[in-house]
């Protein structure tokens, strides 16, 4: 029977394969919310522990006398959950915020380079102006020459 089951095994990992591969676009969509559903089981079992310490135990170790040491424990066990919740929360927060700085840098590096770009081309201008400055000025200065010298002399 482990034969059976390691060929259906590696057919079935086969076919996924090939549909990833055939469809890499739905592939990634489905790895992710796959990802993100597994993710989120931890904290929403953390959730149901905690509802379940705090309604059902807690109650009923305070009923019972002298257990004041088993209510302190599973009362910081469900401090300890809902601390790791707050965890996993101010984490995806961060994280959040990460991706965001990320696609800020990239978005800013972008504006820069647009923006040096237009710079050179104002540069570029700015050195065809002067240029064109300079020869009218040497023309102005040798038209003098040739009025005011040359012919003076002659």
């Amino acid at each position: 029977m482990s034969e059976q089951m390691d060929k259906l095994r590696a057919e079935l990992l086969e076919k996924r394969r090939l549909w990833q591969i055939a469809n890499p676009a739905e592939a990634d969509a489905y790895s992710k919310k796959l990802a993100e559903g597994v993710r989120d089981i931890p904290v929403k079992q953390m959730l149901d522990q905690l509802l379940y310490i705090e309604k059902e135990l807690l109650p009923a170790i305070a009923k019972k006398k002298g257990r004041e040491e088993d209510f302190k424990f599973f009362e910081s066990v469900g401090r300890s959950l809902a601390y790791s919740v707050i965890l996993l929360d101010r984490y995806d927060y961060l994280y959040g915020k990460y991706i965001n700085g990320r696609i800020e840098t990239v978005i800013l590096r972008d504006m820069l380079q647009t923006a040096e770009r237009e710079l050179e081309k104002y540069c570029t201008m700015e050195d065809l102006y002067l240029s064109d400055f300079k020869n009218k000025y040497a023309e102005g200065v040798a038209e003098r020459i040739r009025r005011d010298i040359l012919g003076g002399k002659r």
